[in-house]
């Protein structure tokens, strides 16, 4: 993708949202903090930052406790406390580097609430991405295509959750289908995707943060296809999708790599046509995630991806305190 300049980036915000890039070398960590109107660079603490996000995960673990809160607010302190007072719009964009990929911004705890009581959020992979996003109109298809549960062969890797789930999510959806179990499979997505406007695939993933490329998503196999949908495959799908939901595809809490392979996923999909990708950091329960996505759908109906994403996560948050329920989803791409 060829280099956008900070005047396109500027062009290409709405005058409802700020966008932040971090960059980081060594010790040393700026924000790029970036409105229709301004950029600026601010200097931030860079030390120890993949240990602090690795502290803030592992403490995610811990359902029961409150101990996130502190990792969460001295996370929020590094990072926007510092550019607090330029964040006047409703949508933070974040395009995060290295084990910022795996922060859950919406989870940072200001000492008053989390970021996602005031603000929604989106992440980009690139600044670069925003002019190709612009470009792209609505989708052809406002159709839903559901997939849930796939057969890998594995009864250890079922998940019957996501298989109510999508059933939940198909019936409220205008137009939809939905495909389990062998039905699933790594052939019918690939025959049938590129002719819904929405993609719902809840499915393992798995990631190599040695080669991001071979990362993927676990569907059916058949006599055609192993039913291992892998990133270098995804960029070779041609799409025509609003949105897509990767609903029980997760990294492992508490193991932080580069951040590459969370980012070919979404930039995977993103290349092939889609304008926003919704992924999640961890696994979460079988209940919280389908209460979040039946909610998340419903206001998708009336609102953007990013505003019914963080709508979804409050009203999850009444049912599931913990950000462990609410907080591991987040969208990519268009906000």
């Amino acid at each position: 993708m060829e280099t956008v300049s900070a005047g396109d980036i500027r062009a290409n915000l709405s005058d409802r949202e700020v966008l932040v890039e971090y960059f980081q070398a060594g010790d040393r960590l700026i924000a790029f903090v970036v409105t229709g109107r301004r950029l600026e660079a601010v200097d931030l603490d860079g030390r120890g930052l993949a240990e602090a996000v690795a502290a803030f995960r592992t403490a995610l673990q811990d359902k029961t406790s409150d101990a996130w809160q502190a990792q969460a607010k001295a996370l929020y302190d590094r990072l926007l406390r510092p550019i607090e007072d330029r964040l006047d719009a409703p949508l933070l964009t974040v395009v995060p580097q290295g084990p910022l990929n795996y922060l859950p911004f919406a989870a940072l705890h200001d000492g008053r609430g989390v970021v996602a009581d005031r603000l929604a959020v989106r992440v980009l992979p690139s600044a670069s991405v925003l002019k190709y996003l612009r470009l792209r109109g609505p989708a052809a298809n406002r159709a839903l295509l559901a997939l849930g549960n796939p057969d890998v062969g594995d009864a250890s890797r079922d998940l019957p959750g996501a298989e109510v789930e999508t059933q939940a999510i198909a019936a409220r959806w205008p137009s939809a289908r939905r495909l389990v179990r062998a039905n699933a499979s790594e052939t019918l997505f690939k025959e049938n995707g590129g002719t819904f406007g929405y993609l719902h695939l809840a499915s393992h993933g798995e990631f190599d943060p040695e080669n991001p490329l071979e990362s993927g998503l676990l569907l059916a196999p058949d006599a055609r296809n192993d039913g291992r949908l892998t990133v270098s495959e995804i960029y070779e799908l041609e799409l025509d999708a609003e949105l897509i939901t990767l609903s029980a595809c997760e990294t492992a809490l508490g193991d932080l790599a580069g951040g590459d392979e969370v980012v070919g996923l979404t930039r995977g999909f993103l290349y092939a046509g889609a304008r926003s990708v919704v992924a999640s950091l961890w696994q979460v329960s079988d209940n919280a995630t389908a209460e979040l996505m039946e909610r998340f759908y419903e206001e998708l109906k009336r609102n953007t991806p990013a505003e019914a994403l963080r709508r979804a996560q409050l009203d999850t948050k009444r049912a599931f305190k913990h950000p462990y329920y609410w907080a591991a989803f987040q969208l990519n791409g268009n906000g």
